[in-house]
């Protein structure tokens, strides 16, 4: 049995924004419940799991990471890109690192009466960057934003939506990607 492990790196004040381990919890919950759809359309994969923290050296380059922090202020992608960054989140393709870094950010949930969905439905955005179309060379779609009739593909996500068939379905073709993860700030 082989199960995609998801790992969220909580990079922020929990306590500054009121964000205890139900609503982690939840949004793992969010999450996992996306990816178990997209993988129960693949070979490879039976289920996904998440980990709110992690080991670097438990990370295979199959799984998945991203970081979540307070805000664009303390961007890990800046660090390694001078793209502009997203409202929600951002995702790049490291060439220094070799690896693929994707983080969200806690500000873009304040005052959301759904934030726990919000956060994951953001994760999940970069994360289909992170296996669709952020590799400089193993790109899976032109551009995750054009994917036609996608919902969570589309920018700007809320906390109303939930992914389309062809978010699904443009996901279950990467999900297998190889793809080496930041692993720089565990």
């Amino acid at each position: 049995m082989t199960i995609l492990q998801v790992y969220l790196m909580p990079r922020f004040d929990r306590s500054y924004f009121n964000f205890g381990e139900g609503d982690m919890y939840a949004t793992g919950l969010y999450l996992t419940d996306y990816l178990n759809t997209v993988c129960s359309g693949v070979t490879g994969f039976d289920s996904a799991d998440f980990h709110w923290e992690g080991i670097a050296s438990s990370v295979r380059d199959t799984d998945l990471v991203c970081y979540v922090l307070a805000d664009q202020s303390r961007s890990i992608v800046a660090r390694h890109s001078s793209d502009p960054l997203g409202g929600g989140g951002s995702t790049v393709w490291s060439t220094r690192a070799n690896a693929m870094i994707s983080e969200v950010y806690m500000m873009a949930v304040e005052g959301d009466a759904s934030r726990s969905r919000l956060l994951a439905n953001l994760i999940f955005h970069e994360l289909m960057h992170n296996k669709l179309d952020s590799h400089p060379t193993h790109s899976i779609v032109p551009d995750v934003h054009a994917i036609p009739n996608g919902r969570l593909s589309r920018i700007p996500v809320n906390s109303s939506m939930r992914p389309s068939d062809a978010d699904v379905a443009a996901m279950r073709r990467g999900i297998r990607t190889s793809m080496p993860q930041y692993t720089g700030s565990f």
